[in-house]
């Protein structure tokens, strides 16, 4: 039980990482080119 939910925590985290990482870069990404 552990393995699998130190597995969903990994997986889950990682791409609530990458949403709130990816989107102040886009905002950046977008004020440059503005």
């Amino acid at each position: 039980m552990k393995v699998i939910l130190s597995v969903w925590l990994i997986i889950f985290g990682g791409m609530f990482c990458d949403a709130v990482v990816e989107k102040p870069l886009r905002l950046r990404d977008y004020t440059f080119i503005g």
